[in-house]
């Protein structure tokens, strides 16, 4: 239940939005209002960070050398799909745009074929976003095009193309549902006789939702919020649509099926965050992040129906070590009495990065169209 004494614009947009669907919608779509309106919604907003200043910090604002190994393994890619002329690097959420002005750096210095053959392309949810992203490649003299992701998917092009995306799929929106006394329900957002957001459970009856679960073969237990999400499905099919021939890479929280739907989480995956902590998810909408888990089986599925080659799920701290971390970092460890903090400074990021518990246990998936997929450097032990 909302703690504020007052509604944020997003909280108004919400309450319309109930009164107008029977009193109540479902969390799908009060999620996809709170993270993506235009207006008012947590990716529209001007101060949105990804780094420890944020309200979560990823990857790649931990250190260049994320960017650095990642273009590392797209430079194999092209390599492995006969270096193509032309060819499409695509990043889909790509947050501060550090991350592919990394990638950037490394192919400029490393392999300037490659990159002059690239058509860089930044793909958001949010207009806004994009226009903060432009603001930072433009600082590192990194000529891309721009555009928001339904707009792109709507044109319907087909291109070889290397596509990666770091912690998007976890930001689009889902359903919660719950078994409970063998009945499946689902958990709207409604609102309370105080004129407070609340959660509010009715008997299943989406038969998309009920066909989508069945085709996924997921297991309901007693008692357990799932999320079920078609939109990741929808989406994840709509981007291995665009490609002729080529890679889709995935970074993200999450697992299978198998492991992420045990019968002894209660309560699901889903959280929403703000400063780094957890808080209620109805609390302050458009003002904190809602995320959950990734089903790769839902990915691994919709790819596999366009004809990619899916490859097993590993670790991102085994993904870095393979891509040689270790051996990309060794002159910042040259220690002595000048450098000293920067050796510590390093040390520091690097264990972010790899901590199991932490950074580490994203997951790192690949898909291929027309190409080889085995034995990729991320893959090598």
């Amino acid at each position: 239940m909302s703690q504020l004494t007052f509604d944020t614009p997003t909280t108004k947009i919400i309450k319309k939005l109930i009164d107008s669907n029977k009193g109540r919608i479902n969390f799908s779509n009060f999620m996809s209002t709170c993270m993506t309106n235009e207006d008012f919604g947590y990716y529209s907003s001007k101060n949105l960070s990804w780094d420890k200043k944020g309200d979560y910090q990823t990857s790649p604002e931990i250190h260049p050398v994320f960017g650095y190994l990642w273009a590392k393994q797209i430079n194999e890619c092209w390599h492995k799909m006969n270096k193509p002329k032309e060819i499409q690097i695509i990043e889909i959420g790509a947050g501060s745009a550090i991350f592919m002005a990394n990638i950037c750096t490394w192919l400029k210095n490393q392999n300037n074929e490659l990159y002059d053959a690239s058509e860089i392309i930044l793909l958001d949810i949010s207009q806004k976003r994009l226009d903060e992203q432009k603001k930072i490649l433009d600082i590192y003299e990194i000529d891309a095009n721009y555009s928001t992701l339904s707009e792109f998917l709507n044109k319907k092009i087909k291109s070889d193309a290397i596509v990666i995306s770091n912690e998007f799929f976890d930001c689009l929106p889902f359903h919660l549902i719950k078994k409970r006394n063998k009945n499946i329900y689902e958990i709207f957002v409604s609102l309370s006789e105080k004129n407070e957001l609340i959660f509010k459970e009715e008997i299943l009856s989406d038969k998309k939702i009920i066909d989508f679960i069945r085709s996924m073969e997921i297991t309901l237990f007693e008692d357990c919020i799932i999320e079920i999400a078609p939109k990741t499905f929808e989406t994840s099919q709509q981007i291995a649509e665009m490609l002729n021939a080529g890679y889709i890479i995935t970074i993200d929280y999450g697992d299978l099926t198998e492991n992420l739907m045990k019968e002894w989480n209660k309560e699901g995956t889903f959280k929403a965050i703000s400063n780094h902590m957890l808080t209620d998810p109805l609390d302050d909408p458009g003002n904190v992040d809602i995320t959950a888990d990734v089903n790769f089986s839902i990915l691994k599925k919709a790819f596999e129906e366009k004809q990619f080659q899916v490859n097993e799920l590993t670790s991102q701290w085994q993904s870095l070590i393979n891509l040689g971390i270790f051996d990309l970092i060794k002159k910042e460890n040259e220690i002595d009495f000048n450098n000293s903090a920067r050796y510590f400074k390093t040390n520091q990021a690097l264990a972010k990065l790899l901590e199991p518990e932490q950074l580490g246990r994203i997951k790192v998936q690949v898909a291929g169209k027309n190409v080889p997929t085995n034995n990729l450097l991320y893959m090598k032990g």
